[in-house]
């Protein structure tokens, strides 16, 4: 048996999120699929009738362990996962690449294979994750272009370039930076979130205790449009900020929570006082009374996954077992289990 890494990135957009669902399209779902795919053309071509009959992976396809189950809408510039298969052939990772690939782009799926590698048999993708950094893309509406007068026409979502649909969250222009960093600040360390949690109870009614993260990192810094304003002047009616977060796992929806509060902040809805105390009353219940809903998803990416490079052949420590597909909710996992179920 051979155990194999991808790295891969997609569009979110059209996806009922990463982690596979029965009845709906997931990136898991169309990798799995199209591994199938490949192993079975494979077979078909490269083996006998009758081998096909005992060999065929159709009754036994791979299962993905993902590493980062993200929500529906959610993109990814790089997310990883590692597969099994039992077949005495090992395939060359780079010719597994480009035949998946392959298969992506005759299936029109905005999903790319970027790197693929044989690991050791102990190496799991989601356990030997160092830390995972996500990107949320902000675009505020400039003053200019938000007139009172004409509030509707004059929406940020009106004035969008058609590129950045689905990729950015649009603000109107009372947006105060300053007030945004801050407020971020207070996210930075170790906290209990359970605040910024979807859900308190599994689904046998156990409360939930893995609510404690450590954020290593908020970072905000400008950014720029999708496309040159040369070629796309709506792009220069708005400023575009990057806003990054590092820690070695996120619960279910926490950035998006996050993310709501410090724009309430930056817009004078909320006060950073206000995420303190959220902070130090850790109960799911506590978000709501703040009437605030998610940030929405199109605005944010999973940007990078971070490994050890000795955990790919000599992991530390050593899983031996690898996990069947997984369709539970994230923060459904027990601890061991949940290093990152968000978004």
């Amino acid at each position: 048996m051979f155990r194999y890494f991808l790295s891969f990135s997609y569009l979110g957009s059209r996806f009922a999120g990463c982690q596979f669902q029965p009845d709906n399209i997931t990136v898991q779902g169309v990798l799995e699929f199209s591994l199938v795919l490949f192993l079975y053309l494979f077979i078909s071509l490269f083996s006998s009738v009758l081998g096909m009959v005992f060999m065929s992976p159709l009754d036994k396809e791979p299962r993905l362990r993902i590493s980062s189950r993200t929500d529906s809408g959610v993109h990814a510039l790089m997310n990883t996962a590692t597969f099994d298969v039992e077949l005495e052939k090992e395939y060359e990772p780079n010719y597994l690449k480009a035949a998946i690939n392959t298969l992506l782009c005759k299936l029109e799926m905005e999903i790319r294979i970027l790197d693929c590698r044989t690991v050791s048999l102990g190496f799991d993708a989601r356990r030997h994750a160092r830390e995972r950094t996500y990107l949320y893309r902000l675009a505020v509406l400039k003053d200019s272009f938000d007139e009172d007068e004409d509030y509707v026409a004059n929406s940020p979502e009106h004035q969008l370039p058609i590129l950045e649909y689905q990729r950015v969250w649009a603000l109107r222009s009372n947006f105060d930076i300053q007030r945004f960093c801050s407020a971020a600040e207070a996210f930075v360390g170790w906290h209990n979130f359970a605040s910024f949690m979807s859900k308190s109870k599994n689904r046998q009614g156990e409360l939930v205790v893995d609510s404690e993260r450590t954020v290593k990192h908020i970072g905000v810094k400008l950014g720029r449009p999708l496309l040159d304003r040369a070629d796309c002047p709506f792009s220069d009616r708005f400023n575009f900020f990057d806003v990054t977060f590092i820690s070695k796992s996120f619960l279910y929806n926490q950035i998006r929570r996050m993310m709501a509060c410090l724009v309430a902040t930056a817009t004078n809805r909320m006060e950073v006082k206000d995420i303190k105390w959220l902070l130090e009353n850790p109960d799911p219940a506590n978000y709501s009374k703040f009437n605030l809903r998610k940030a929405p998803s199109a605005g944010l990416f999973l940007k990078n996954i971070h490994y050890d490079e000795s955990d790919f052949l000599n992991p530390n420590p050593f899983y031996s077992i690898h996990a069947e597909r997984d369709t539970s909710n994230a923060i459904n996992c027990d601890r061991a289990d949940s290093d990152d179920n968000d978004e």
